[in-house]
């Protein structure tokens, strides 16, 4: 209820017995004038007194109703302060939110791009170890190569050591038939 109807409801039951004990003095004035003259005057002076003691708690019901509304407008701006914080604090929930999940975003891109990398050294590496395998191959082939070479070399080396010796056993031998006197 508000306080307006709650003032009135008072007024009315603070009226009420006014009205009532009015009605009777009317009844009484009609049935006798003096007597209900000198009544009214004392229900006047009576009813004034109340009127002011009516005045006065209805001063104090609209102090008590200015209380309780600064204390209400203390309430709800109380209210209103936590509201604007609670949605504050939800906002800065939402943008932290779309910050994780950007950020989840970019690692699982990074996830994905360092896998793929991966992949690739994984692929560059077995390239490289089927190429060494290869080159190591053809690097012991040619060894084996040098080494039969290099023994022919010798082979050869010695067999023409020998041919020149034999040669040159040949020229001094001839040398000498051709020197002999005799000839």
């Amino acid at each position: 209820m508000s306080t307006a109807g709650k003032v009135l409801v008072v007024l009315v039951l603070l009226m009420a017995p006014i009205w009532i004990v009015l009605f009777s003095a009317y009844a009484e004035y009609t049935k006798s004038g003096t007597q209900a003259l000198a009544v009214q005057k004392a229900l006047l002076v009576k009813e004034t007194t109340a009127a002011k003691a009516n005045e006065r708690a209805v001063a104090l019901a609209k102090d008590e109703i200015g209380l309780e509304q600064r204390a209400m407008d203390e309430q709800l701006a109380v209210l209103r302060s936590r509201q604007a914080g609670a949605e504050r604090a939800r906002t800065e929930l939402a943008e932290v939110e779309t910050r994780v999940k950007l950020q989840v975003a970019g690692i699982e891109a990074a996830a994905k791009n360092a896998t793929l990398t991966r992949d690739e050294r994984k692929a560059e590496q077995a390239a490289v170890r089927e190429a060494l395998a290869a080159t190591r191959a053809r690097v012991e082939k040619l060894q084996e190569e040098h080494a039969e070479l290099t023994a022919q070399l010798d082979k050869l080396r010695e067999e023409f050591k020998q041919t020149v010796e034999s040669n040159r056993t040949l020229v001094n031998r001839l040398a000498k038939a051709n020197h002999k006197p005799g000839s």
